[in-house]
Formats: structure tokens, sequence, C-alpha cells
């Protein structure tokens, strides 16, 4: 329901060439408009690159002394002199550095650090300056954004599992019936939680809500189908490191020099599987609604550590309440078992023939992936799935030979390697935090570029991104 315009835009390529159809929506109203030709941008097309003020300065630099960069100059002509004094100004270069003093300053606040925050360092030195110890700021607008529809999906995931997957005292599973109806219900309490009362009757907001249910439901089935076939059990949901009351202690690392850095965190589920000589497993889970894998890559860069850090959080330290809570005692932890990212995008079903609604359920939930890595043991895999099934453990399988096959395959002593090689990194990029080193110096490779949505670029300026 646009109040004037309502524009529909669709690639035709990825950045790496990749030629892209467009969605079905797209299609759909553009065979309702058949009188209207779809216009195609292309790279050099002004009235794409210059749909707004701040857009048409960014390229008015490379248009001096042509006609179209005297027309943008008398359009823009209100805001010449802000561009000529922004032009005036240095561009930020990689190399800058803070002073010691400031630096003592802003860790003696900050050591202890989330992922997520350390890893902003690693990304981009300036922008972490800038966003964590300077605390600049994007004002925003209170609309319903990417991040709280993660948020909405954390919530009722939480809620529901438990649910979905807790037999009744006569050992019964809730029936599908009932897991769409506690969604129904969990969801309208949420809505009824964060949104204002004219937000409720938003048009917009309400087709987010649904196809956020829609989300929640498809992935509450999967996770239930998964644990209907696994001797893992969901114990913990949005477990806390933090040390408080039974909650695993903050993880610590010391340094070359002696300084101590923590991390701290939330994990969205923690599943525990206990063998019948009373050892027990941990699976790290991590919730995404959009497309992640796991890299080791990424790992050995010191980015997207998050799940591995939890998992040796849980399973590096002894005598812990965790630990005694799932009967462990003296000294013994519990053995690491996995990582996994479940993540979800709201699938697209295609068909040429109409099918019924079980059908394209299981479609739908066959898109459902997973990503990570899992303790190469036949017997805790099939603890993990009693069928060996690809879709339940990131992609590994049993060949018919019986031998297991899968990029995410990694032994007990790869852990540990990959537990040692982390805290390497940690120190190493440590070393680099306390020397002071804020210069713009973004982290790219393969697809990874901190540089697209960041924040800090106003500020940043750097001329090549």
């Amino acid at each position: 329901s646009p109040s004037h315009k309502l524009f529909l835009f669709t690639p035709t390529a990825e950045f790496n060439g990749k030629a892209l159809s467009p969605s079905i929506p797209f299609n759909r109203i553009a065979a309702l408009l058949k009188d209207y030709e779809p216009h195609r941008f292309s790279g050099n097309d002004l009235s794409y690159l210059t749909g707004s003020p701040r857009s048409a300065s960014t390229h008015l630099k490379t248009l001096q002394g042509t006609k179209d960069g005297s027309a943008l100059i008398a359009a823009l002509s209100e805001r010449i002199s802000d561009i000529d004094r922004r032009s005036s100004l240095p561009i930020t270069t990689g190399a800058l550095t803070v002073s010691k003093s400031s630096v003592d300053q802003a860790l003696n606040k900050i050591n202890v650090f989330s992922s997520t925050r350390f890893e902003s360092y690693v990304k981009c030195p300036m922008a972490f300056y800038c966003s964590d110890v300077l605390k600049f700021r994007e004002s925003k607008n209170s609309d319903f954004m990417s991040a709280d529809m993660g948020n909405f999906v954390h919530v009722i995931l939480e809620k529901l599992i438990g649910f979905a997957v807790t037999p009744d005292e006569n050992g019964i599973l809730p029936t599908d019936e009932q897991i769409v109806e506690m969604t129904e219900k969990e969801v309208e309490k949420y809505i009824d939680r964060i949104s204002p009362m004219e937000l409720k009757r938003s048009k917009k907001l309400g087709h987010i809500y649904k196809r956020l249910k829609s989300l929640a439901l498809l992935m509450v089935r999967n996770i239930a189908t998964e644990f209907s076939q696994s001797d893992f059990t969901p114990r913990f949901f949005e477990l806390s490191i933090d040390g408080k009351g039974d909650n695993p202690p903050l993880m610590e690392f010391v340094c070359d020099d002696g300084y101590k850095i923590s991390f701290t965190g939330k994990i969205d589920r923690v599943d525990i599987y206990k063998d019948d000589s009373g050892k027990a497993y941990v699976r790290v889970i991590d919730y995404k609604t959009g497309t992640k894998n796991f890299s080791l890559d990424d790992v050995e860069r010191g980015i997207n550590t998050q799940m591995l850090l939890y998992l040796f959080m849980l399973c590096t330290s002894p005598n812990t309440k965790f630990c005694k809570s799932l009967g462990l005692e003296k000294g013994e932890t519990p053995i690491p078992a996995g990582v996994m990212y479940l993540c979800a995008n709201i699938p697209t079903i295609q068909s040429l023939v109409k099918e019924d609604e079980d059908t394209v359920k299981t479609k739908a939930e066959a898109e459902l992936r997973r990503s990570g890595l899992v303790l190469n043991d036949p017997e805790i895999l099939k603890a993990m799935n009693h069928q060996l099934s690809k879709k339940f453990l990131a992609g590994v399988y049993q060949k018919k030979s019986g031998e297991l096959t899968g990029d995410a395959l990694t032994t007990s002593e790869q852990f540990n390697e990959l537990y040692e090689n982390i805290c390497s990194t940690i120190s190493k990029i440590s070393a680099e935090l306390r020397k002071g080193n804020a210069g713009a110096l973004p982290l790219r490779y393969g697809k990874n570029d901190p540089c697209s949505y960041c924040k800090m670029r106003p500020i940043c300026r750097k001329d090549d991104i």
C-alpha cells in the first residue's frame, strides 16, 4: 500500500557475473503490467546513480567537465558549498595510530569482548574505534529491520522448540496441530509486546509477521523432525556466558605480554548427549535467518569464531556449575561434538503443477541448511541422527561402503588444534589492538567485504571502496 509510488527492482546478475532470474513476485507483477516494459539500468545510468542528492554528490566528482556534470551541479546548487568543503578534507589512510594512553583507557573499559565486537576490529580497526570506543552512532528510525527479524525468530524458537520436542507424561510428542496452535499463540504474544497499536494495523508489518511466522513454524517442524531421530536433546536455550548463577564463566585468554582478554556471549542452543559410560557431548547451534556458511578460512583470519569460542567455553572449564549440571564431577569436562549454523531464508517453491500443501511443506523444509563441524565418530553421528541424514549433519553422510564423508567431519585432535589456533589468533589480534593500530584497513577476501554496509564510511572517506 504505497502512499505515492512503488518501485520494484530485481538484479540481473550477482557480483561474480552469474546471471539471475527475476523473482516470482516480480514476474507476476510484470505480467499484470504487460503494457509497461521494465527498465534495464546500466552502470552509467544517471537515473539510477543519482536518485538522491547524496548519491548524486557521490558521482559528481567523476563527471566534472561534462554536460552531465554541469547538469548535476545546477541540480545540487544548494549543496555545492557543502560538497566543496567535504572534497577538501583529507582522505583517511591506513596509517593511523591511537596513543597508548587512549588505548589503555579504551581497553580498561572494554577488556571483556563479545566475539562480534572483537571481529569488528579484525574486519576494520577504524570502524571498531569509531563505533566501540568513540561510540559514534547512526540515527535510526524505529522501523522493523533485518536485525529485528532475527530477534523475532530467536524468541519464537526459544519458546517453541522445548515444547515441540518434549513428550507429555504419557511419552507422546505434540501433534503438528498443537505446534501450529502454539506458534500462533507465541507470535501474537511477541507482537503485542513490541508493537504499538498503530503498527499492528500496518499492512506492511502484518505481511512481515506473516512471513516470519511461516519461517518460524517451518524451522520448528524441521527441528522437531531432527530430534525425533536423535539421542541429543536441546538442554539450554539463550545460554549466557557470564558466570552468573549456573551459567558458564567467561572465557579468558592470557596473551604473551600478560594482558588478559575475556569473551562473553549468548548461545542460541546447546544440545547434550550422554553415552553409556557417562561421557557428555556438547553441540552448539546458532540460528541464522539469512545465508551463513561455516568456513575454516574465516576462523584462521579471526572472524566467524563465535560458535567455536562458545563450544570451547563450555568444554575447557572444569568444575563449573555448568559441568556439574551435566553430572560431571572431579574435573571432568564435556567433549566437543560439533558446531552448526541452522540457516533459513524463507524459501520460494516453484512448480509447474498444482501441489498439495504437505508436498509444498516438505519441499520448503528441504531448503533449510545446516553448516558447521561435527565430530568424526560413528557413534556420536548416529546419536545426532539415527539415519545419518546429511541434511541434519551439515552434509556428512555414509557411503555404500560404510565410510563417512563430508567437509564437516572433524576429529577430536582437530578440535584441539582449532582451540590452540584460535588462542594464538586472538593473542596476535589483541596485540595489534593494544598497539593502537586504528587505520582504515578493511579485511577483504573472497566474498567478504566489510565496507559495503559499514556505518562509518562517512568518517572513513576511503576512496578505493
